[in-house]
């Protein structure tokens, strides 16, 4: 059974290659865009939600699916990424405050306040000279 096991997985090697390939791909874009985009989040983020900006309704439409494609696909490499090489709860996790569903506030909110969390968001602030997040 194991060696038929074996064989199986070895006809897939070249789906493994690229799987990894991806991964790693994936595991250095998140360690250039996660910082990056903790350091554009205004500081009251967690205690002010603002409306969006855009003004025409069909942009508005257009930009959530764009973000909400993107956000699905990051929760999707995550999971692949729980197997495979990479970060894949910090790519769920960032999949996961990229997309739009309800309770998703109170879920950043509650997941913020972790002493852990909140210490190391704070800290990524400010070795990028920005001030902490207010958070209560």
């Amino acid at each position: 059974m194991f060696e038929e096991t074996t064989i199986q997985l070895a006809d897939y090697q070249h789906l493994f290659f690229i799987i990894g390939i991806i991964s790693a791909l994936i595991f250095l874009l998140s360690l250039v865009a996660i910082p990056a985009v903790i350091k554009r989040l205004p500081t009251d983020y967690f205690i002010n939600k603002k409306p969006p900006n855009t003004k025409h309704w069909l942009l508005r439409i257009l930009l959530s699916v764009i973000k909400n494609t993107l956000g699905l696909t990051l929760i999707c490499a995550g999971i692949i990424m729980l197997i495979t090489p990479g970060q894949g709860l910090l790519s769920i996790l960032a999949g996961i405050f990229i997309c739009d569903f309800p309770g998703k506030r109170a879920f950043e909110h509650w997941l913020v306040l972790k002493p852990s969390i909140k210490k190391c968001l704070n800290w990524i602030r400010r070795k990028q000279d920005c001030e902490d997040f207010i958070i209560y």
